[in-house]
């Protein structure tokens, strides 16, 4: 008897359809959730390191948190944002592995980040696909992969006073430096 294997390499990615200006559009899009997502979390990070206030467990762990969510990002949205404007959309198997280690592992300590991401996932991995359409697919992926870091400092930390003012104290010191 003849068997054969296949190993996969890659996967094919079917990206947004649209036209070329929509593609520019998502990229831009993306760019300004990253960089907004990005500045987020490490305000946070450089919040809880500068204010003596927020040496505490608490805010060490959100801290943490907010690193580990400059990974995650750093490891997911360049990669959409490189596809958005590729002309061969693919990505290695290991690639999208890394990608789900790190969404997989990020703990997830509030009910509306939980919900959020680990709904968004159920809907996309546990309902069979020929119910939902692709592009719904699409927008789901998009919530917890891009939406769900956005959101984090938000949720996390500007419902917490003393990490309000220790923000606005790194904040208006960038900006105290940058004018000196």
């Amino acid at each position: 008897m003849n068997r054969s294997s296949t190993h996969v390499t890659e996967f094919v990615l079917l990206g947004f359809p649209g036209s070329w200006k929509t593609q520019i559009f998502l990229f831009v899009l993306f760019l300004m959730f990253y960089i907004l997502t990005l500045l987020g979390n490490g305000a946070i990070v450089c919040a809880v390191r500068c204010d003596s206030r927020l040496h505490t467990p608490m805010y060490f762990l959100l801290g943490n948190f907010a690193f580990l969510e400059i990974w995650y990002v750093s490891s997911t949205i360049p990669n959409i944002l490189t596809n958005i404007l590729s002309k061969t959309k693919a990505i290695s198997f290991s690639g999208c592995f890394l990608q789900f280690y790190f969404a997989f592992s990020t703990c997830g300590s509030h009910l509306v980040v939980v919900s959020l991401f680990y709904g968004t996932v159920m809907v996309m991995y546990v309902s069979p696909t020929y119910g939902i359409p692709t592009l719904m697919q699409k927008i789901l992926i998009l919530v917890y992969s891009v939406m769900t870091p956005l959101f984090n400092p938000l949720i996390y930390s500007l419902r917490n006073k003393d990490m309000k003012l220790a923000l606005r104290n790194v904040l208006l010191g960038m900006r105290i430096v940058k004018a000196i």
